[in-house]
């Protein structure tokens, strides 16, 4: 198992160097004096550095062993520092201000994770491709369950876009900064039933509502009024998918 996650991560983990990208992220984090902070990733350490000299406190995450173990010792004078060789969406945590450059493939993962928290702001560094993808409207190609999840459940603003030559190495694709604010932070089993909805998305809602019943043996008649006959999943606006799911979930558990 440790061997497939380092292997995964020298393979899949593209190193921020510029450091005025850095700064930009520290900057646009609006971090002060008596500001918790927790990061994801801590990688080389150089965004860690500059968030200690803002912060009152910060937690630092890095899956990868041999990252950490460097990033230990070269952070080891911080004494307002927190290191943590764990998954970093894998633990419950408090913070006012999130900073973090993510890897594509977790990119979804940490939409479902930061959805259901409550905190200041966010500032994320991540793959050009997904953020248009979360902030893709109803009826597009690309609008998808974690589409529906991030417009709901946070405020997502662009600002600024990021070249892959920052990076080392450098990926296929460009990168921008997200600044995400919570709005309506979500039960974990909605987001569940939303990412279920979203198996169906090629059919018409009320044909995934009648699926629904037979699969679990209950009665969602009164769920039919939410949606117009002919829309399909795809055609419904966040809201409406989550009153939806609320609905739904509401029925399956009892």
């Amino acid at each position: 198992m440790k061997t497939s996650v380092s292997k995964r991560r020298r393979c899949g983990q593209h190193f921020l160097r510029d450091r005025k990208i850095i700064q930009r992220l520290v900057d646009l984090s609006n971090v002060g004096p008596s500001d918790t902070v927790y990061e994801i990733g801590t990688g080389t350490g150089n965004l860690t550095e500059r968030l200690c000299a803002r912060a009152r406190f910060v937690t630092s995450s890095e899956i990868d062993v041999s990252l950490f173990k460097k990033a230990k010792e070269k952070l080891s004078e911080l004494r307002n520092l927190r290191l943590e060789n764990i998954d970093g969406f894998g633990r419950e945590v408090k913070f006012d201000f999130l900073v973090a450059s993510l890897p594509y493939s977790g990119s979804r993962r940490f939409i479902e994770w930061l959805a259901c928290l409550t905190f200041t702001r966010a500032i994320v560094l991540m793959q050009q491709e997904f953020a248009e993808k979360i902030l893709s409207a109803p009826k597009t190609s690309r609008y998808s369950a974690v589409s529906v999840i991030a417009q709901r459940c946070l405020h997502v603003r662009t600002e600024d876009s990021v070249s892959r030559v920052a990076f080392t190495p450098a990926p296929q694709v460009d990168s921008v900064i997200l600044s995400l604010e919570p709005r309506n932070p979500a039960r974990p089993e909605l987001i569940r039933v939303i990412n279920k909805f979203f198996s169906f998305k090629r059919k018409l809602a009320s044909s995934m509502l009648a699926t629904l019943e037979r699969q679990h043996n209950i009665d969602l008649s009164d769920s039919f009024h939410l949606i117009h006959q002919q829309q399909r999943v795809t055609d419904l606006y966040p809201d409406e998918l989550f009153a939806l799911a609320a609905k739904v979930y509401d029925k399956i558990k009892g």
